[in-house]
């Protein structure tokens, strides 16, 4: 890719970042990029384009982690841990595209290609660990629902400003997801007669 193309992506990210994706202009990305928005054209036949450009680079980067094979055998939980932590990096690395995931997965309709692709992935694993009985059973779809509920909430806790690192947010979401939310019950001593 060309290094003029690359900045343009960048520069896309930022503004639909700031904007969203029908807030951007073709003439502010281009300000951002440095270019004249000619010079977008030269790379991109429109913005929609180009937001679809951005959006792939998201989905690139989120498959690449989903798809990466560790080279040690774990269990399904530490894997699923493995994941969480890196796609959180990710987002602290670049907080522009975390900011377009939010928005993409808040306002886009419908479940696009790739984001059936990522639910996918993230399902097979749940179900390993189903399988393997180091979860308990139930439908994988609904364990990728709350999966995607804690991971959003920790992205905007996190776009917001607050100062949990992906190391905690990962512990503390794990905690929850595979413990459950209730305390230990209370016992008491039997009474004797």
């Amino acid at each position: 890719m060309s290094n003029r193309k690359d900045s343009i992506i960048k520069a896309a990210q930022k503004v639909f970042a700031k904007k969203g994706r029908s807030g951007a202009t073709t003439g502010e990305i281009a300000r951002t990029a440095g270019c004249s928005a000619s010079a977008i054209y030269k790379h991109f036949e429109s913005k929609e384009q180009l937001y679809e450009v951005t959006m792939q680079r998201y989905f690139d980067e989120t498959m690449a982690i989903l798809d990466d094979e560790l080279p040690f055998k774990v269990s399904v939980a530490d894997h699923l841990r493995w994941v969480i932590l890196r796609l959180f990096k990710m987002f602290v690395q670049d907080s522009a595209l975390a900011r377009i995931a939010a928005a993409y997965q808040l306002m886009e309709p419908g479940d696009s290609c790739q984001r059936l692709q990522v639910r996918t992935k993230l399902e097979a694993l749940l179900a390993e660990g189903i399988e393997s009985g180091e979860f308990r059973p139930a439908d994988p779809r609904l364990y990728v629902m709350t999966l995607g509920g804690f991971f959003h909430a920790w992205l905007m806790a996190t776009l917001d400003g607050e100062s949990l690192s992906p190391e905690q947010a990962v512990e503390a979401m794990m905690d929850v997801f595979l413990n459950g939310v209730l305390a230990a019950p209370k016992t008491t001593p039997a009474e004797h007669p």
